[in-house]
């Protein structure tokens, strides 16, 4: 909503007009009660009516801020009232010299009266009817003779009409009735002319309601069209990528058999194509043979490493059941002569314990020394009791023994303390 202005001047003009707290909207604070107050209560009075300090108050501050200066702007001949929120003139009284400076035009200038009506009326019936009337006694009878009614025509002596009735009464002009088609987002994504926006757009007609259905549709739908427009597609003659599977694989579709995504059609220069080389050359040119319908009869295995991304480990391009195999080689996967090049590749595990685990082999360590951060100390490559820490990882630096390590990487550490550390002394 924040990035779109139609759909953030919907959003605001909605609550405006619909949001009621104390049985009122914002509206209505403003036309019944001439209220600036009830507004800023209606939208946010549970943290600024009144507002608490800091942060509240200067929200506050700059919202009055605003608010003059929109109503010097527009010249209007005073402001609303401010009394619908508790403590919001004394925050204006405070501000005004600084975060509401625009308000300072305004201090002394009489708030617009409301408009509501009083509570009752001012004085009370009297307790006694009023004497009796003086005017004359009416006379008995009229003094003028009484006026003559001419004789009725036998028929009408207008013309018979002219147009015939119409089907439907005419709508009452001052009725709800919006003309225009507007996007209806609720129910089936179509544009509608039914006369019954919802409110934020009927209150922003400009925005929101346009004269002919194709404009709607354009506008709001302009990636079902057709089907907004109530029109049924055509086939084109072309072929398609299968992306939502309305068939199962990694094919394109001839859209004479199944039809293409309005969406497609719409835009064929993009998705359509007039042959299934071409559609298959572009959208699928890595699994190319299945997109065509081709079967290829698989090379002999090569026996060869390649990388097994699930494992993070190198298995052979060979036969699954035989020794190390992983099963013959994805055609997106490199192969390698040895499997510590192909372990070469997986750059986020040691390359000890990928090249010994992918040939079924336990991981021993180069015995050198690397940096325990934690215990501020160096490490043999190894598995077992001290000095061993465990396998290094492939971003540890390695060093020939404990005294390089500790002068290298723990300079500012006793160095002989560090290497009786580092050998578990």
């Amino acid at each position: 909503i924040a990035t779109n202005e139609s759909y953030a001047w919907g959003a605001a003009i909605y609550f405006w007009m619909s949001h009621v707290k104390n049985g009122k909207t914002s509206h209505d604070s403003v036309l019944t009660d001439a209220s600036f107050g009830g507004t800023v209560d209606n939208i946010n009075g549970g943290l600024e009516c009144p507002a608490s300090a800091g942060y509240f108050t200067d929200a506050v501050s700059y919202r009055l801020n605003h608010y003059c200066t929109a109503a010097t702007a527009m010249s209007v001949d005073s402001l609303l009232s401010l009394d619908e929120c508790s403590g919001l003139s004394t925050i204006m009284s405070s501000c005004v010299s600084g975060l509401c400076s625009a308000c300072n035009a305004w201090v002394g200038v009489t708030p617009a009266p409301t408009n509501a009506p009083t509570n009752g009326p001012t004085n009370a019936p009297t307790n006694a009817p009023t004497n009796a009337p003086t005017s004359p006694v009416p006379t008995q009878k009229p003094t003028t003779a009484a006026p003559t009614t001419p004789l009725p025509t036998h028929k009408p002596t207008t013309a018979a009409p002219t147009t015939p009735p119409t089907s439907k009464p005419t709508l009452d002009p001052a009725s709800n009735f919006v003309v225009g088609y507007y996007p209806d987002w609720e129910v089936d994504n179509i544009c509608k002319n039914d006369g019954a926006p919802p409110p934020y757009m009927a209150n922003n007609q400009v925005g929101w309601m346009l004269s002919s259905l194709e404009e709607c549709c354009t506008k709001y739908f302009s990636w079902k069209l057709n089907a907004c427009m109530g029109i049924t597609a055509t086939p084109l003659g072309m072929y398609y990528p299968n992306w939502q599977q309305q068939v199962q694989g990694n094919i394109c579709l001839f859209d004479e058999d199944v039809m293409a995504p309005e969406y497609m059609m719409l835009n064929p220069a993009l998705y359509m194509h007039s042959t299934k080389e071409s559609c298959c050359t572009k959208f699928y040119n890595w699994d190319y043979n299945t997109c065509m319908g081709i079967v290829t009869t698989p090379a002999p295995p090569s026996n060869k490493w390649y990388v097994n991304f699930d494992t993070s480990r190198c298995v052979k391009d060979c036969l699954v059941g035989a020794d190390l195999c992983g099963g013959p080689v994805p055609s997106s996967s490199a192969l390698f002569d040895t499997v510590d090049a192909c372990c070469a590749r997986i750059t986020w595990v040691s390359s000890n314990v990928c090249i010994a685990e992918s040939q079924g082999l336990v991981p021993e360590g180069s015995k050198k020394w690397y940096v325990n951060d934690n215990m501020l100390s160096c490490q043999q490559d190894c598995i077992g009791n001290a000095p061993c820490g465990g396998l290094a990882q492939r971003w540890q630096v390695l060093h020939a023994d404990a005294t390089t390590c500790c002068r290298l990487q723990l300079s500012w550490l006793d160095q002989l303390e560090c290497v009786s550390a580092s050998n578990g002394r």
